[in-house]
C-alpha cells in the first residue's frame, strides 16, 4: 500500500465490504426455519458492521483509533462468516454456489481488512516514534 487513500470510496476494503453485504443480505433474506428472520437480521447486521466500522476508523484518520476500528471490522467479518457457516448447520440455507461465493468475498474481504490495518499499524508507530 503507498498510503492512505484519498477517499474512503477508494479504499479496497470498504469497497470489498460493500460487495460482501450484496452477497451476504440475499442469502439471510432466504433464510427459513424457526428464527429465521432474526438469524437473517443479525447476519444483515454483522455484515453491515463491517463496512461502518472500516468507514468509522477511516474518518479518524491515521491514529491508533482507526487501528481499533479496523480490529472490530476484522471481528465482524469472522461473525459474517460463522453465520453463514452456522445458518447451513443449522439448515436455515442449502449449501450453494451463491453461499460459496459469498464465503469467498468475506474472506478476501477479511484480507484487505488485515492488509489495512498493518499499514495503519506501521503508519501510527513511524509517527508515534517520530514524535519522541
Amino acid at each position: 500500500m503507498r498510503g492512505m487513500p484519498m477517499s474512503l470510496d477508494s479504499l479496497e476494503a470498504f469497497k470489498e465490504s460493500l460487495v460482501s453485504v450484496e452477497l451476504v443480505t440475499p442469502l439471510a433474506l432466504s433464510f427459513r426455519g424457526p428464527q429465521a428472520k432474526r438469524a437473517a437480521e443479525q447476519l444483515i447486521l454483522a455484515a453491515e458492521s463491517v463496512t461502518s466500522n472500516i468507514a468509522e476508523g477511516y474518518g479518524k484518520g491515521i491514529c491508533p483509533d482507526q487501528v481499533r476500528y479496523l480490529k472490530i471490522a476484522h471481528a465482524s467479518n469472522y461473525e459474517v462468516e460463522g453465520r453463514l457457516r452456522s445458518a447451513v448447520a443449522a439448515r436455515r440455507i442449502e449449501d450453494c454456489p451463491e453461499l460459496q461465493l459469498a464465503l469467498r468475498q468475506v474472506r478476501r474481504t477479511r484480507s484487505l481488512i488485515q492488509g489495512y490495518m498493518r499499514y495503519v499499524e506501521k503508519q501510527v508507530t513511524a509517527s508515534h516514534c517520530k514524535s519522541l
